[in-house]
């Protein structure tokens, strides 16, 4: 699970240089012509077009009526006509610059980039030095993504004219799309010498610098934008920069919230907010719920905007087409859970569609695209647009696999495009749509009741969720560090986001209790987060000698650092999910705090389905006993690491078949309800 990154805003552009016609020099009809630009220069097009036409209608081949008419065409929003008049006027003088360039412009308006793009080099071949069919012709190219002759484009552009602050904006936009990110910032700052003020550079530059890790600068940079010009999409990114940036959570808050009052409407900042407060130890569960309920109420209106009822055909045991909408078909956790389901339905009675909300696209896009009966792009696309793809593609069951995380369409799920909608794996509490009808539940997460009220959607208990799969071969089992170095090394590799003061001050419990005890924490990548780290600890009265901070590393090193540590502890209220699993691969367990909400019991799940519930932890005095005994245990403990492997092979529940098989049955289950006019209802599947 993860939070969506910064917006980046796109190229600054309109859309210029439209060339003046002058007046002709023929003595046919210079009369007529004349008055007909003085009619278009005034705004009058109509009588400007009946003249342009008295002038064709006896002359079809006159070159300057035909340009005009083209341009007053183009005026009059009738884009596709104007383009045929230009093209026309281009096939009298092929090598007139303005035709080619009013031309582009025109088929650049429509959209049809390679088109514009043939326009542009052919005007570009008779004036070279011409800055706006330059300008025009770098838009167009980054259109077709191709970025690295965009980036030509504005170099040449520069060359022409360097005090052009929106050339070097865009510019690093480029760079940014090439992730050449520190010559991005290099372009911005160019932007930000000739306009000081230029907050949409400041803004971007704060992304590059978060890509780049280097979060306080990247804060610094959205700070100076926000300052400049309050934003909803500049407070959106400087809120997710501070939550991954760790430990300062009121700041956190406040700008999503600052975003909403600027803008009830943006929806990603509203779930950009609810994420973060799932990891907010001081929020209740009522009030967590009440908070969805808030996102689901927005949308209320389009609910009964958009109520058309469902043409699908009730057959309740006919093959049914199961639509997936993430943006996390690539290299990320999601995927890797879900590409093993994907690859063991049963294609005669599934169809499987994919709708991808992602504009890259890596190796695991690509495998994943292979195993799917129809893959979408619809990234670009309006939530209308997709919703309206959705129905014409007769999908019967829409599974949500976001939720309030990044690169959702939660939008397009309240415009409630298929009959049924499910919710899954991708986020771990409520949408707070009424929209989407039920959310699949692994039943070692909690007893069935206990979270049912937390929910809008109709939970659906499972024997067993999900497949933890990866496709790195794992490093070889080693024997209990302690048992030879003597010294207990505890470890943590969650994400920053996940731990707050509420976490730092237990694990300060936890080496206290153990004196002599270490604690290793990965992806801690810039030096002023180790330092804040360390005052903290520093403060609860544990010496910087007591702690290892690693950045992010490569997987298979990653996996390896797994042999310096002896048990994990984990995050609450947001518990790991993925670095819990990848911990029992490697023959670590995690103690874990059990919560009262789904964020709060990932490690309850998973250490459930292999039988080591004995690490799971009802409350914070319980957490530390638990690390003091397993201290006192090594030669059990090393006996559970060396079996852990054993344990996850043996595991039925954990086997692709397995989950399938009540997957399908799940899904089966909701279409015939639906299929029987019932409305959606909680229910258990059995194997």
């Amino acid at each position: 699970m993860k939070q969506r990154r910064p917006v980046i805003l796109k190229q600054k552009h309109q859309v210029s240089g439209t060339s003046k016609i002058p007046i002709p020099s023929e003595h046919d009809h210079v009369a007529l012509f004349q008055k007909a630009f003085a009619m278009q220069q005034q705004g009058h097009l109509a009588e400007a077009e009946e003249l342009c036409n008295k002038i064709l209608l006896s002359q079809p081949g006159h070159f300057d009526a035909l340009q005009l008419l083209a341009i007053i065409t183009g005026q009059q929003n009738r884009l596709s006509d104007a383009v045929i008049l230009f093209e026309h006027a281009i096939q009298i003088k092929p090598a007139h610059f303005a035709s080619l360039n009013n031309c582009g412009k025109t088929l650049l308006m429509l959209k049809r980039y390679e088109e514009a793009l043939l326009s542009y080099n052919r005007a570009l071949a008779i004036l070279p030095d011409n800055a706006d069919a330059h300008r025009n012709r770098a838009f167009i190219l980054v259109a077709l993504k191709r970025y690295d002759e965009a980036l030509s484009s504005y170099d040449r552009m520069i060359e022409l004219d360097a005090n052009h602050p929106e050339t070097h904006y865009n510019r690093g936009n480029t760079l940014l799309e090439l992730k050449r990110y520190e010559e991005a910032i290099l372009s911005y700052d160019e932007a930000l010498i000739i306009k000081p003020d230029y907050a949409e550079a400041y803004s971007n530059r704060g992304n590059a610098l978060y890509e780049l890790k280097r979060f306080e600068e990247a804060i610094a940079s959205y700070n100076k934008a926000v300052t400049l010009r309050p934003d909803e999409i500049f407070l959106s990114n400087l809120g997710v920069t501070l939550q991954k940036n760790g430990l300062r959570l009121a700041e956190t808050e406040a700008c999503f919230r600052k975003a909403l009052v600027l803008n009830p409407d943006y929806s990603t900042a509203h779930s950009n907010l609810l994420f973060f407060l799932t990891h907010d130890a001081k929020m209740t569960p009522e009030k967590l719920f009440q908070e969805h309920l808030a996102f689901g109420a927005r949308f209320d209106a389009q609910i009964k905007e958009n109520s058309a009822a469902h043409d699908n055909s009730k057959i309740s045991d006919r093959r049914l087409n199961i639509g997936f909408v993430s943006g996390d078909f690539r290299n990320h956790p999601v995927a890797f859970l879900i590409e093993p389901l994907w690859q063991k339905f049963d294609c005669e009675k599934f169809k499987l569609v994919a709708y991808y909300n992602y504009d890259i696209e890596d190796h695991v896009t690509e495998r994943l695209r292979g195993k799917v009966h129809l893959w979408r792009q619809v990234f670009a696309m309006s939530d209308l647009s997709v919703a309206k793809q959705i129905r014409a593609d007769g999908i019967d069951i829409l599974v949500d696999l976001s939720g309030h995380t990044g690169y959702n369409r939660l939008p397009v799920f309240a415009l409630k495009p298929a009959p049924v909608q499910v919710s899954c794996i991708g986020y771990p509490a409520t949408t707070g749509l009424k929209t989407i009808d039920y959310r699949l539940m692994d039943k070692h997460t909690a007893p069935i009741g206990l979270l049912d009220w937390q929910f809008s959607e109709k939970l659906v208990y499972l024997p067993s969720s999900n497949v933890f799969h990866t496709d790195k071969e794992y490093p070889e089992l080693n024997t209990l560090p302690a048992l030879t170095s003597k010294v207990f090394t505890f470890g943590s590799f969650n994400r920053l986001s996940k731990i707050g003061d509420c976490v730092l001050e237990l694990w300060c419990r936890v080496l206290k209790a153990i004196p002599g005890s270490r604690l290793l924490l990965g992806d801690v990548p810039e030096k002023m987060q180790q330092e804040r780290f360390a005052a903290f600890f520093e403060q609860q009265g544990i010496t910087g000698d007591r702690l290892l901070f690693y950045p992010r590393v490569s997987m298979e090193d990653y996996l390896k650092l797994h042999h310096e540590i002896d048990l994990l502890l984990d995050s609450f209220p947001y518990s790991g999910g993925t670095t819990t699993n990848h911990g029992l691969s490697m023959g670590v367990p995690t103690i874990t705090l059990a919560g009262q909400t789904l964020p709060s019991r990932h490690g309850v799940t998973i250490l459930g389905r292999v039988g080591l519930e004995c690490f799971v932890a009802e409350s914070h005095e319980e957490y530390i006993e638990k690390a003091v005994y397993w201290r006192a245990h090594l030669e059990e403990l090393n006996k559970i690491r060396s079996g852990i492997r054993d344990r996850i092979n043996n595991s039925s529940m954990r086997s692709p078949d397995f989950v399938i098989m009540v997957l399908e049955s799940a899904l089966r289950q909701m279409w015939q309800r639906w299929c029987a006019g019932l409305p959606p209802e909680s229910f258990e599947v059995h194997p």
